[in-house]
């Protein structure tokens, strides 16, 4: 490694300068004793009174605790390094000033937030990494991947860019260490992860792992591997981020309380995506307690209050999440500051809406505007579940929808459970009427002899309602049910076969799973209406208690209501294996129709009665307790002309289409109508 260019000050004697030299060195090779080494240099620096000296080997701490994720001490050399803001402050060259500035930087991003001179000095650490030549490489890439974190909250991208285009061509400087160029990476990885450009961050990220294989460098293989965990969770991809942490698991360095934070952030993340709230609340409150006990400055800090907030927003303790986020925000930088105002403002209309507040819905919608105003995708990104749910939230009110689902598609968010048809879904399939597929929500097409086939077997998982794991089908029960007449060994063939050109067809990865003999529709990707459909007769049925009950029964009967058909396939005769699911589908119908119309007619709720019956007229017209619920409910308003034509029209139908009386039940009705 090239020597640092040093003019050494006059008052400290040789031996300091080059215990200092020597500290940095290690500092550049990420060496665990570089931080003692850099304290006593800077010790006899001070002892010595040598200005330049003690500022430099300050500077040197800053930086080197920075990297380490240590912060004890740093405001005192941070006090020291305050020199460099002077107008004659003692620096003897571009190297000692590089080095000043960004241990400088450093202070004014974690610690000094109000500090009018930060947009100066990133400026002027911008001005000397564009000198060609003439720099410390290492102390070039040290800077360059503070003015980073410097450029992310204030989301100065073009700068971000500008200062990579700078660093590359010394990326390849022999006298380049494996840390600094690996950190560097890292850093640029996750500024290109928060700008959503995937095929640079893909590119970066392979460099990285080449660079940390190269050189066996435990800590960025453990960083790449923490970084492939929140990768895979934001996707909703477990067995891939348990893989992954498995790997961080391993590389873990006891007695790094920085590693030991991350890695519980890590584990909370698992634990969420695995449905564990309680154990995810646990690591994430543990996180925080490090964060305190590594004496992390307020930005930090307040990064993991906000975490914890988060995870709370799970355990449905909203108020405890906005209290914890406002704990926060006077510890974080303008930047993060507003978006943490943004998410607390985005968890009041969350709750708003959730108990159907009118005011809700306006509330919400000011924060997608802003959001989309600025183009902001990062609001709630460590914990893709609760802006999964907020997501959905915004799509059922029809709030910013297309740039709510491009943000859905960018960060590759998994849909929540119940997530509606309205989600961006890959694959949408309607069976309920004429059968559609859908592929990005453009209608495939489905003709052809070739597609016969593998459309059946997709009509027969969509019917059986074969929408998760739990749900799949045999692949015996498909054999019986789509090749009866074959011999032994054909039917699983023609089974393989149909998968094959079915996924052809589809043309989405991994939307139809086979495993374990078990076939399935993935729900992270493909919307069903059957499933859809029985889900929403099911909550009417079983009507489950909570907050938002009456909102969600009135939605679930909504969505019946604006639903096409109810019948599987349509009118048509069905294929002798639809038979048994249709006449599933229907009683699911009939009941959810009859038992809700009970319910609303105990509430007294008889316009919603009526609007329900109705519907369930116009799906069956001799439905005669459907009649008899509208004759109730138009007695109750006192409306006897209303409940008689009710009569009247049910009497005809049975009259012309069974060609039977109506039943004693349905007279009984007849008979408390009052003479008109």
């Amino acid at each position: 490694m090239t020597a640092l260019k040093l003019v050494h000050g006059a008052a400290a004697p040789s031996g300091a300068w080059a215990a200092f030299e020597a500290g940095l060195a290690l500092s550049h090779a990420a060496d665990a004793g570089a931080l003692a080494a850099l304290r006593a240099a800077h010790a006899l620096m001070c002892d010595a009174g040598d200005a330049r000296g003690s500022l430099l080997s300050a500077a040197a701490l800053v930086v080197t605790g920075h990297m380490a994720g240590n912060f004890r001490g740093m405001p005192q050399w941070l006090v020291v390094v305050a020199a460099i803001k002077q107008p004659h402050a003692p620096v003897a060259s571009a190297d000692d000033e590089l080095l000043a500035r960004t241990a400088c930087l450093i202070g004014q991003l974690y610690f000094d937030l109000q500090d009018v001179e930060v947009d100066a000095n990133a400026a002027r650490l911008v001005e000397l990494i564009e000198r060609p030549d003439g720099l410390d490489v290492n102390l070039r890439l040290a800077a360059a991947r503070i003015l980073l974190y410097y450029v992310d909250p204030r989301e100065l991208r073009e700068l971000g860019q500008r200062v990579s285009i700078l660093v590359q061509p010394h990326l390849a400087d022999p006298a380049l260490t494996p840390h600094r160029h690996g950190q560097w990476l890292l850093r640029w990885r996750s500024c290109l992860g928060y700008a959503k450009e995937s095929s640079q961050e893909d590119a970066v990220t392979e460099a990285a792992r080449r660079l940390a294989e190269r050189h066996g460098m435990r800590d960025m293989q453990f960083s790449l591997a923490f970084d492939e965990v929140a990768q895979s969770l934001n996707g909703g991809e477990l067995a891939r981020a348990e893989r992954a942490l498995l790997r961080a698991e391993a590389l873990v360095e006891a007695t790094s309380l920085l590693e030991l934070m991350l890695l519980d952030v890590t584990r909370m993340r698992v634990a969420l995506l695995k449905g564990q709230i309680d154990d995810a609340l646990f690591r994430a409150a543990r996180a925080r307690r490090y964060a305190v006990e590594l004496q992390c400055p307020g930005p930090m800090l307040g990064a993991y209050i906000v975490n914890e907030a988060n995870v709370r927003l799970l355990t449905n303790d909203c108020a405890g999440a906005r209290a914890q986020m406002e704990q926060a925000l006077p510890l974080l930088p303008d930047g993060f500051a507003r978006e943490v105002r943004e998410m607390i403002a985005m968890i009041k209309a969350f709750e708003a809406l959730e108990r159907g507040e009118p005011a809700g819905r306006a509330m919400m919608a000011a924060v997608w505007a802003e959001l989309r105003q600025r183009q902001f995708y990062d609001s709630f990104d460590g914990h893709p579940e609760f802006r999964a749910r907020v997501c959905m939230q915004a799509l059922e009110q029809r709030i910013a929808v297309d740039f709510v689902t491009s943000l859905i598609r960018k960060c590759g968010l998994a849909p929540p459970d119940g997530a509606p048809e309205i989600w961006p879904w890959p694959l949408r399939i309607y069976a309920l009427g004429r059968f559609t597929v859908q592929r990005d929500g453009v209608d495939l097409a489905i003709e052809g002899k070739g597609q016969r086939k593998p459309l059946e077997l997709l009509r027969a998982l969509a019917a059986h309602g074969a929408t998760s794991a739990a749900r799949a089908l045999p692949t015996g029960e498909l054999i019986d049910m789509l090749w009866p007449d074959l011999e032994a060994d054909a039917p699983k063939a023609s089974l393989d076969m149909a998968l094959m050109r079915l996924r052809k067809l589809l043309q989405v990865d991994g939307a139809v799973r086979l495993a374990e003999g078990r076939v399935w529709l993935d729900p992270r990707s493909v919307w069903c209406d059957v499933t859809a459909f029985e889900h929403d007769c099911e909550t009417l049925v079983e009507r489950p208690e909570g907050l938002d009950r009456a909102l969600a029964l009135s939605a679930a009967a909504r969505r019946l209501r604006l639903r096409h058909a109810s019948r599987l396939f349509g009118a048509g005769a069905a294929e002798p294996w639809a038979v048994a699911p249709r006449e599933r589908l229907a009683r699911k119908f009939a009941r959810a129709i009859s038992d809700y119309g009970q319910h609303l007619e105990a509430e007294a709720a008889w316009i919603a009665a009526i609007s329900l019956y109705e519907h369930g007229v116009a799906e069956d017209l001799c439905a005669e307790p459907y009649y008899r619920g509208l004759m109730r409910a138009y007695l109750a308003l006192e409306q006897p002309a209303a409940a008689l034509r009710c009569f009247h029209r049910c009497r005809d139908l049975l009259a012309t289409l069974l060609k039977v009386p109506p039943s004693a039940a349905t007279l009984a009705v007849v008979a408390q109508i009052p003479t008109v």
